[in-house]
């Protein structure tokens, strides 16, 4: 399993915490979280995908990846199908 988590800014300015990697279960996936939406862990869970889990595709995968600015290596071994 790998997992990688960047902090970047929301549309209204706040810290929005994003984090992707690969599983051998879960495949590729990704959650987005809002650290200021509240106390809870369910409160703060904006976006979460997988392969397996919500059938997250190559190219929303890749959308998400060019987003948030993931180094270009785990971008070149999506597009090659390997883990990272």
């Amino acid at each position: 399993m790998s997992r990688y988590t960047k902090i970047i800014k929301g549309n209204k300015g706040q810290d929005i915490r994003v984090s992707w990697g690969t599983d051998h279960a879960l495949g590729y996936w990704y959650d987005i979280w809002d650290e200021t939406a509240g106390d809870e862990d369910w409160q703060r869970m904006i976006e979460e995908e997988s392969t397996t889990l919500s059938n997250l595709s190559k190219k929303k995968f890749m959308k998400f990846l060019r987003k948030v600015g993931a180094p270009g290596e785990h971008k070149l071994l999506v597009e090659l199908e390997r883990v990272f």
